[in-house]
């Protein structure tokens, strides 16, 4: 005796050799199942379908052939075969979820129902499936214990359809591994969609658009010697409330330690059970160590003054709209005090035209101008320097901290930045805050020519930290030294020619 299982899914099952009766035969199937088993004699019931008893049976899930000259054995075997059928065949069977990626296209036809899985794309929704497949919206939440219409790509389906023959469709799905990410803002967007360029340096921008791209971020150039504002990009974000400095802090910090004589140029301090660096390797590498003890040392009203000296706190230009004033907290910020306000920024809100103002004012040598930002040809022409303070204080200890500056973008974390032709000093900053990432980086350029101070602030994602914003600046840097080669280069000729002409 043979016995075939039949399931829905189309699968036919054979018993091992140690079934009864014979085992080979021809199976093939086409809508039904026929069965020519080598012990049958050839007659037209036997190759109809099985023969049982001199009759053909069939039930929901066996097929069954008896063969054998013992009519007794036959009825036997009859009994046992329909009571396990009885048993066997009351449950419905299931399908199992495809191993492979597989997307139905096309809905089954037929009344009996049928469990289906399908993966769902790019794309699709709860009605496009549901209407592709028959099957209601709520019965496949139900089903799938869905809360809201919100599903996710790559998610397996359950959906009970009519029964029949699925088309199925294979291909192949590429997986993307995907990364939990704590932040909500996005990285990209159009830096340059809501300024107003007018009075603006328009070679200067266009290099400073052209290096930030489509990065969510700010750009702010000054002349450093005049505190003049030559290109702002995106300034709304460069005007807004401000922001968290993160490392761009230390260099004052590192100022007004040295200035206090808390620490000197040669001073290292244990950063671990055996290593200790100087201030210099600390401001290239942005140690936070280092700094969280040197905080401790100077104590939150030093590290107020400082910040305040460097314009922390108030607005940085004069008489520009919607410009922020920032914050710096009113006492040790909670819970690690002076020690995160000076690794970090803690509680502070810093704008991109405050950070420039700072950086400017290490790059001319110790004067804090009024940054201005003058937008009309009248306004350009009576445009004269206004001198905010002079750090006279801190001049003595302002070319150490321009070691560590230019440590950074040649060894350190600023080396993205980095220009074999054009000296570059920088210093990187990397915190997160309101669900953001904010890579900061504040540079200027002490060439023998024109002088900038250039400052990018990225917010957004992942790629959102200190090192990027350093690429950027350095990307403007190289974009703006070759505009000055090739400025030099239509100069240079046409000196020549008139030189010539004097001569003659």
């Amino acid at each position: 005796m043979i016995l075939l299982q039949f399931a829905n899914d189309g699968n036919i099952k054979r018993p091992g050799p140690g079934s009864m009766g014979g085992t080979k035969g021809r199976v093939r199937q086409q809508g039904r199942v026929f069965i020519e088993p080598t012990q049958c004699s050839y007659n037209p019931s036997c190759r109809m379908g099985c023969v049982f008893a001199g009759a053909p049976f069939r039930s929901n899930r066996w097929w069954i052939w008896s063969g054998g000259p013992e009519p007794a054995l036959k009825r036997t075997l009859a009994v046992l075969a329909l009571a396990l059928l009885w048993v066997w065949g009351a449950a419905p069977a299931h399908s199992e979820p495809p191993a492979s990626a597989e997307n139905t296209t096309k809905a089954p036809v037929g009344k009996a129902p049928r469990l289906v899985w399908y993966r769902i794309r790019r794309g699709d929704t709860l009605d496009s499936i549901s209407r592709r497949f028959g099957v209601s919206v709520p019965e496949i939440e139900r089903w799938n214990h869905l809360r809201g219409s919100r599903i996710d790509v790559g998610r397996l389906l359950r959906l009970r359809v009519g029964g029949g023959k699925l088309i199925v469709r294979r291909r192949v799905v590429h997986y993307r591994r995907r990364y939990w990410s704590p932040w909500n803002v996005s990285s990209f967007g159009d830096p340059e969609k809501y300024d107003d360029a007018e009075g603006e340096n328009p070679v200067i921008r266009k290099a400073a658009i052209e290096a930030l791209g489509r990065w969510n971020g700010s750009v702010v150039v000054v002349d450093p010697n005049t505190g003049r504002i030559l290109t702002i990009v995106n300034q709304r974000l460069a005007l807004s409330s401000g922001f968290t400095p993160c490392s761009t802090f230390k260099p004052i910090v590192a100022l007004e330690a040295l200035q206090q004589h808390v620490i000197t140029p040669e001073t290292r301090i244990w950063v671990g059970r055996r290593w200790r660096v100087s201030l210099t390797y600390a401001l290239a590498h942005s140690n936070n160590e280092f700094f969280m003890q040197v905080g401790k040392m100077l104590g939150y009203r030093r590290l107020a003054y400082a910040a305040r000296q460097f314009g922390y706190g108030e607005r940085a230009g004069l008489d520009i709209p919607d410009e922020s004033p920032g914050a710096f907290p009113a006492s040790d910020p909670e819970p690690g005090g002076a020690a995160d306000l000076a690794y970090i920024g803690e509680d502070m809100s810093v704008t991109t035209l405050q950070l420039a103002a700072a950086v400017s004012a290490i790059a001319n040598g110790g004067t804090l101008y009024y940054l201005q930002y003058p937008r009309t040809a009248a306004q350009i022409a009576s445009f004269r320097p206004i001198v905010r303070r002079r750090l006279t204080q801190f001049v003595p200890y302002i070319p150490e901290v321009r070691a560590g500056m230019a440590a950074a973008v040649t060894s350190g974390t600023a080396r993205r930045a980095y220009d074999p032709v054009e000296p570059i000093y920088g210093k990187t900053g990397t915190c997160s805050e309101d669900g953001a990432r904010l890579g900061w980086f504040g540079s200027f350029a002490d060439d023998q020519g024109t002088q900038y101070v250039v400052v990018v602030l990225l917010r957004g994602g992942r790629p959102m930290f200190g090192p990027h914003a350093a690429a950027v600046a350095g990307r403007l840097y190289k974009n703006l030294y070759e505009q000055q080669l090739s400025a030099e280069r239509m100069v240079a000729p046409a000196a020549d020619v008139g030189q010539s002409r004097t001569d003659r």
